[in-house]
């Protein structure tokens, strides 16, 4: 049964949907402080709402459906350096390339691209008691849906 919530519209349930599930492969490798990885993340029978329009009762609604599938390969580094006996820093980057095959309003949406992510952390040691912590970061656009995101420059 849908659920009307204007003359016009209606929300509906889809029985025949599949869950969404998710793959995941991943290699790490440590030594000393330093770090690099690798992986590949596979989201399978996306699911987001689509349009349904009933000519004959002159109606649009909203359904549930399975569209598509959206493939992550990642590569992330980690290098710690220790600057002085009171400053140390690390710098932490990854870059990911997402491949999306899904649809959108209807229509088949394929986009590949391509997404980026730096981490510079300061570590001071005044005394034991005493520290503090600087983090800046830097993002490249991603997108969400349609929609890119400015790159970002963050300090905390």
């Amino acid at each position: 049964m849908p659920l009307i919530f204007r003359p016009v519209y209606f929300f509906s349930g889809n029985p025949d949907l599949n869950p969404a599930y998710r793959n995941t492969a991943a290699l790490r490798y440590n030594i000393g402080g330093y770090s690099a990885s690798l992986s590949y993340s596979a989201l399978n029978d996306i699911f987001e709402q689509d349009y349904v329009q009933d000519d004959e009762n002159r109606t649009m609604g909203f359904v549930q459906r399975n569209v598509g599938k959206r493939e992550q390969y990642t590569f992330g580094i980690n290098i710690p350096l220790q600057a002085a006996g009171w400053y140390g820093l690390s710098l932490y980057s990854e870059a990911t390339y997402t491949m999306a095959d899904t649809r959108h309003s209807g229509y088949p949406f394929r986009k590949n691209y391509m997404s980026a992510y730096a981490s510079l952390n300061h570590n001071f040691t005044f005394s034991p008691s005493f520290r503090a912590h600087m983090q800046m970061r830097w993002m490249k656009p991603t997108y969400f849906g349609i929609k890119s995101k400015r790159r970002r420059l963050c300090c905390d």
